[in-house]
């Protein structure tokens, strides 16, 4: 029996607060312009344009924040009416605004052309404010700079002059990365909020590359979490996004008017979703379907359509984007164990690479003999000779549960590490940087409809401390044993 996963990763219960917290500082502004006195923000006369050079231009001053930063006009301090707002200045019959917002600056500035009714050109935005009888004309620019979107912001009872916003310039970190280390970055407590912190700490800590997986049903018609969750993935190295059509032992969640992937239209809806997904985020790796092998290796008969979806989605993809490499994902663990193999062998020819997760538990998911991790990760260039390929997911439990130790762990991390140096991999991710805060939750999107496993609660114990124990840190964000590994191996402990 099948079933249809019900939530992606993570809820991002609080972006349209967020959203609408974008907004509210450009109409504060304008009431605050509205309300000035004149004798406590004089308007000053323009000098007399001289035939033979243009009007003198305001004088600026540089402000700097983080790694932002900027010239505004030496006008008159003015208190900011919300806490985004870090800086506002009024002068001359205008105000200049600076801000500060913890979201994507795609979503800003969705929140803002949807506010005002303009479009974005590039990264700035023209429109016209009207309060209280009088209509404003203002400009923002929206910067994407160190995981927040940075605004600047000029209204004029006049048209603004935009060379104002022109000095803005972000000056991005140089993060020490291991070419072809990568992480996936799950949060401390599977907190949203907390997504962007542990996003940067990967980044600062080594990883090339990040992974990220999203359900095709929820994106649809509704690309938030992607436009929150892939400007701060990508921002400081390369990606992975896998589309869960095939979630490990289940089918993924689709769009209500699909129970399969194997329906009439699923294939060419699905191409179209993806081509789409990556003109707009442009992710280095795009791979269809998660540890396709365990579902199909229970339907056989289905084998053939997701070969061909595989397919004809490569094609389209490649089309629009030659170079976005397009894969899908297999267990090798499960393979090995259960005579899958050949199912990988079938679909390797439609993409160009293969990305495998190894988990190399015995039975119950015993962790106790960290070679068995080692040659595991040695055998996979065997399985198709030749085939580039990745490591989506490898780790190793810490838990004494599972027959393993924080010791063993730090042990296998360090084999991990050695076989990434002499590795033909395209990438190696660490599954992962925090453990998930509630294995129930977690195993129930695998074991719900299976009523054989739902009953079998020592089963289910083993198999939730499998799931919540292969992280380099708690999700209270205290460190394991082989965090202070990883830190050490990529340079970050000094």
């Amino acid at each position: 029996m099948t079933r249809k996963r019900q939530t992606g990763p993570l809820a991002l219960s609080s972006a349209s607060e967020k959203m609408k917290e974008g907004t509210a500082f450009l109409l504060a502004v304008v009431l605050l312009l509205a309300g000035c006195p004149q004798e406590t923000s004089p308007e000053i006369p323009a000098p007399e344009p001289q035939p033979e050079a243009p009007p003198e231009e305001p004088p600026a001053t540089e402000f700097s924040i983080g790694y932002f930063s900027f010239e505004h006009p030496d006008w008159e301090d003015a208190l900011p009416q919300d806490k985004n707002t870090f800086l506002l200045k009024t002068g001359e019959g205008c105000a200049f605004s600076a801000g500060e917002y913890p979201l994507s600056s795609r979503i800003l500035r969705q929140e803002l052309e949807k506010q005002f009714g303009a479009e974005f050109s590039g990264e700035y935005i023209e429109y016209t404010i009207n309060a209280e009888g009088t209509s404003y004309n203002a400009i923002t620019r929206a910067i994407y700079c160190d995981y927040k979107t940075y605004t600047l912001s000029l209204m004029c009872i006049d048209e603004p002059d935009s060379s104002l916003l022109s000095s803005a310039e972000c000056k991005k970190r140089e993060p020490d990365i291991k070419p072809g280390l990568g992480l996936m970055p799950i949060p401390a407590n599977d907190s949203s909020e907390l997504i962007l912190p542990a996003f940067r700490e990967a980044r600062e800590n080594g990883a090339d590359i990040l992974s990220w997986y999203f359900f095709w049903g929820p994106l649809e018609n509704n690309l938030t979490v992607a436009d929150h969750i892939m400007e701060p993935l990508s921002y400081e190295g390369k990606t992975a996004v896998l589309m869960n059509i095939i979630y490990s032992n289940v089918l993924g969640e689709f769009p209500e008017r699909y129970e399969s992937f194997d329906e009439p239209g699923f294939k060419e809806d699905f191409a179209d979703f993806s081509v789409d997904f990556v003109k707009r985020y442009s992710p280095d790796y795009y791979f269809i379907g998660g540890e396709v092998d365990i579902y199909l290796n229970m339907h056989r008969e289905q084998l053939p359509a997701f070969k061909e979806l595989l397919s004809h989605t490569y094609e389209r993809i490649k089309e629009e984007s030659p170079e976005t490499q397009v894969g899908t994902v297999v267990t090798y663990h499960y393979a090995k164990d259960y005579n899958a193999t050949d199912i990988i062998q079938e679909l390797a020819p439609e993409c160009d690479l293969i990305g495998y997760t190894v988990h190399p538990y015995e039975g119950r998911y015993n962790y106790s003999n960290v070679s068995r991790g080692t040659e595991y990760l040695e055998e996979l260039p065997e399985v198709v000779q030749g085939k580039p390929y990745a490591i989506l997911e490898t780790g190793w439990s810490s838990s004494p549960l599972l027959g393993s130790s924080e010791e063993k762990q730090d042990q296998f991390l360090e084999e991990f590490f050695s076989h990434y140096e002499n590795s033909d991999a395209e990438f190696m991710i660490w599954f992962s940087l925090h453990e998930w805060s509630d294995c129930r939750e977690h195993s129930e999107r695998y074991t719900k409809d299976l009523p054989e496993i739902e009953k079998k609660e020592e089963y289910l114990e083993r198999f939730r401390e499998f799931l919540c124990s292969l992280g380099l840190k708690n999700p209270d964000r205290s460190p394991k044993k082989a965090w202070a590994t990883w830190k050490e191996y990529t340079g970050a402990q000094k």
